[in-house]
């Protein structure tokens, strides 16, 4: 008897015509017995076959896999150990990371203003984070009402990863300092808090 062999059992076998005999001779204490003639496939060996070639490819994509070593005193060292600012810096206007960082902002702070925003205040540098705490003005340097509490108070937090500066979280138009729990709430340096 002979059949095509479902491709949902045997997806690579799709164009392998099995054969069996009528009966195929069983033996309980081994399984299957191939027949004299040999013409047919042992099922279990054919799941062993393919459960050896998965382990084989699985330990072949493991050996090609490279570690990545990184030795003190690298650049990649230096960016994941070594903080960029050791205390509590405030970020001069003519720095290019100031601008990187309001430019991660301002998008954010654009969608409620809808109006170009600049941003005045303060912005610290602590170890590997960035805290900005000011107001949004307009071009011509007027302050930018948010809606719902009708002021421009706004504030941000930054961290610096390995691939660069993520804004963290933001709020523009609040009324009071609930920013005070991001050290409990993101793991942010206490410091970077305090004047």
């Amino acid at each position: 008897m002979c059949h095509w062999p479902k491709a949902s059992v045997v997806p690579w076998l799709k164009r392998v015509r099995v054969c069996f005999k009528q009966e195929p001779e069983m033996n309980p204490t081994v399984g299957w017995t191939p027949s004299a003639n040999g013409s047919s496939f042992d099922p279990m060996t054919m799941k062993l076959l393919l459960l050896n070639l998965v382990s084989l490819l699985f330990s072949l994509s493991l050996a090609t896999a490279q570690e990545q070593t990184i030795t003190p005193g690298s650049d990649d060292w230096k960016g994941l150990f070594d903080p960029p600012y050791e205390k509590p810096t405030e970020l001069p206007a003519d720095l290019p990371l100031r601008k990187e960082l309001f430019d991660l902002l301002r998008p954010k702070v654009e969608k409620f203003a809808k109006e170009p925003t600049r941003f005045e205040g303060n912005l610290r540098v602590f170890k590997y984070w960035a805290m900005f705490v000011g107001r949004s003005i307009d071009a011509k340097g007027e302050s930018i009402q948010f809606p719902e509490m009708d002021n421009d108070d706004t504030v941000a937090l930054w961290i610096h990863a390995q691939d660069g500066w993520k804004l963290i979280t933001y709020s523009a138009g609040h009324s009071d300092a609930f920013y005070l729990i991001w050290p409990a709430q993101y793991g942010a340096p206490k410091e970077l808090f305090q004047d």
